[in-house]
């Protein structure tokens, strides 16, 4: 018995991911209990219902359900009483006289075989779910051997419904935030440790082809460049670093060079609170095209004031470049550069030059279509 009980416990948590491993329950609760027919049901959020039951009983189970008869089940509104994690019994609610006056008995039960009743389960507004095990007229009321081991079964179930119901919110909320993503005009990706993709919009998807410059190994981001790997690696960790710890400034921006196109990287934190799916902090990756081509320079100048130099300033670094490598392609020095953007992070209210970054990327997503026309 202990083997039969383990491997029913073992199905009841794979029907999380696989429906069909309900039937391997319900038949191992009629083998543990020695039960004529057990069900498992599910009263959803807006009245959605469901129930599993032997292949025997399967239209009694699909009448119950199509027919709303639960609504009738004198039963289920007694085990609703229950302190929570009892086991209801049926006969200690409903004696012959009772069973002999009630419809719901004379007109369903009976005619089906079924007598008796031992059952358990979560009863919540909305969210219900509940097993049960019948015996014929001719069997005797479960005992507390019977009782036992349904309350083993019913905790397990309580728990992979749970679990179930955790898994489903986390997918919708998923592939809510994977829409949301794909309305943004720049390639969008979450990275968790190990540059490992958690979740990524279309433009993002569309960057990670094999023979390019960014590419995708087993579900990895990963650049080609081995040196601009090792740098895209530590910006990742850093950025999950700083969102472990909700504090300091990690991350970082590459540009990439392809055949085709240069790609433009910037790497930030994203917290466990911003991001309430993920189970762990995580980096976000944003992707763009040639920032540099694009007509940002002019929007900088008519937004926030910046003069060209201070707009061309801000595009160089946005590109990736570093206020040595500006001061020596220019011949200027490198306190004048310092100047300048000092004066570009007050007049754009950004408060360090990774914030700059992110707008000059956001601008330059904006100007595209204008660029291409």
């Amino acid at each position: 018995m202990t083997q039969d009980l383990d491997h029913t416990i073992g199905r009841i948590y794979e029907g999380v991911s696989d429906p069909a491993a309900w039937a391997d329950v319900v038949a191992g609760i009629e083998r543990l209990t020695t039960g004529l027919a057990a069900n498992i049901q599910w009263y959803g959020p807006g009245g959605t219902s469901s129930i599993v039951t032997s292949e025997e009983f399967a239209e009694a189970g699909r009448v119950y359900m199509t027919q709303q008869l639960f609504l009738q089940d004198p039963r289920i509104r007694v085990s609703e009483r229950l302190p929570p994690g009892s086991i209801f019994l049926c006969h200690q609610h409903f004696d012959g006289d009772v069973v002999r006056r009630n419809s719901f008995y004379q007109e369903f039960l009976l005619p089906n075989r079924l007598r008796y009743v031992m059952g358990g389960g979560q009863y919540r507004h909305g969210d219900t779910v509940v097993v049960a095990v019948h015996r014929s007229i001719g069997q005797d009321p479960f005992g507390p051997a019977e009782v036992a081991l349904m309350q083993t079964v019913r905790s397990h179930l309580v728990r992979a419904y749970q679990l179930q119901q955790t898994l489903t919110v986390r997918d919708r909320s998923q592939a809510l935030l994977s829409a949301v993503l794909d309305c943004i005009a720049t390639g969008v990706a979450v990275l968790g440790p190990d540059c490992r993709i958690k979740c990524l919009n279309r433009l993002a998807e569309d960057a990670l082809r094999p023979g390019r410059a960014l590419g995708l190994r087993q579900g990895r981001m990963v650049i080609a460049d081995t040196f601009l790997q090792e740098k895209f690696k530590a910006a990742v960790a850093s950025a999950i670093e700083t969102a472990r710890r909700s504090a300091g400034s990690g991350g970082g921006s590459l540009l990439l060079t392809g055949p085709d196109r240069r790609i433009f990287l910037q790497v930030m934190p994203v917290s466990v609170m911003q991001v309430g799916m993920f189970d762990e902090p995580a980096a976000v990756v944003l992707l763009s095209t040639e920032p540099r081509s694009l007509p940002v320079g002019r929007m900088l100048c008519d937004l926030f004031g910046l003069t060209p130099a201070e707009a061309r300033v801000a595009v160089e670094l946005a590109c990736g470049a570093t206020l040595r490598e500006l001061a020596e392609r220019r011949a200027v020095r490198i306190s004048t550069l310092r100047s300048q953007l000092k004066a570009v992070l007050e007049k754009t209210d950004s408060h360090r030059q990774s914030d700059l970054v992110r707008l000059v990327l956001l601008l330059s997503q904006t100007a595209a279509p204008a660029a291409r026309r």
